[in-house]
């Protein structure tokens, strides 16, 4: 992913709430906040837009953990993983009815724990590949995009890259360019795709479609791009170089 990952945690025992953001920041993922009741976690949702959730079942207050998901789940639609130290059949039974995309007993170790938010979030976007919402965002085939108040669909694999231009964004394909109204930072951000990576402040680049690597600079279909001195490393990261000596 481009970005990092970005995860709320709901968790009413500030020690415990601490520990695991402190275990989430060594994996490189970024914590928006910590939420200690259901009210606190819905505004925190609203306001931060995680990419996911971690919810304590039991929740100071007079909402518990799974009351807390049904109001989330009113204005939010990513993947929730449940945190509790009961193991409860009961319990578990209340907690399925949500659909969570995991549910992990108190303690858990470091490697169980940026496991199963791997595969929450690999689960969501399959799920969303199979019922696709038709927005922008979270569909691995196609896009809609709104093009003179009506959404047109574009293949991603057809997107070579798209170049921030004020607050605009040029979708450039092999048969066109598409111009949207929203920066470039949002259009990544709801894309949520590995394919495409950001090589500056101005280019997002789909990475299939790069022919050569001159210097600083990417070919796209005969266009030179160039790469900004701060993504260079991050971008070379992805790439096979063979060496001759």
């Amino acid at each position: 992913m481009a970005e990092q990952v970005k995860i709320l945690i709901v968790e009413d025992e500030l020690l415990t709430a601490t520990d695991i953001k402190e275990k989430l920041e060594s994996n490189e993922y970024k914590v928006t906040g910590i939420a200690q009741t259901a009210g606190e976690a819905y505004l925190l949702a609203k306001n931060t837009d995680p990419d996911i959730i971690m919810l304590d079942i039991t929740l100071a207050g007079h909402k518990d953990g799974i009351e807390a998901a049904e109001m989330i789940k009113d204005i939010w639609q990513g993947p929730i993983i449940f945190l509790s130290a009961n193991s409860d059949k009961n319990l578990l039974k209340k907690a399925i009815k949500i659909n969570p995309a995991a549910y992990l007993l108190k303690p858990f170790n470091l490697n169980e724990f940026a496991m199963n938010i791997e595969i929450a979030i690999n689960n969501f976007m399959m799920q969303q590949a199979n019922f696709p919402n038709y927005t922008l965002g979270f569909n691995t085939d196609f896009l809609f995009v709104p093009v003179d108040y009506t959404h047109q669909k574009i293949k991603k694999t057809s997107i070579l890259y798209l170049e921030a231009s004020g607050s605009y964004v040029k979708i450039n394909t092999y048969q066109e360019q598409i111009i949207i109204s929203t920066n470039l930072g949002n259009f990544e951000k709801q894309l949520k795709d590995p394919s495409f990576f950001r090589i500056s402040r101005k280019h997002l680049v789909n990475m299939n479609h790069i022919d050569k690597i001159e210097g600083n600079q990417l070919v796209i279909h005969g266009q030179k791009l160039l790469i900004g001195e701060s993504f260079k490393a991050k971008l070379f990261g992805n790439f096979q170089f063979i060496k001759t000596k």
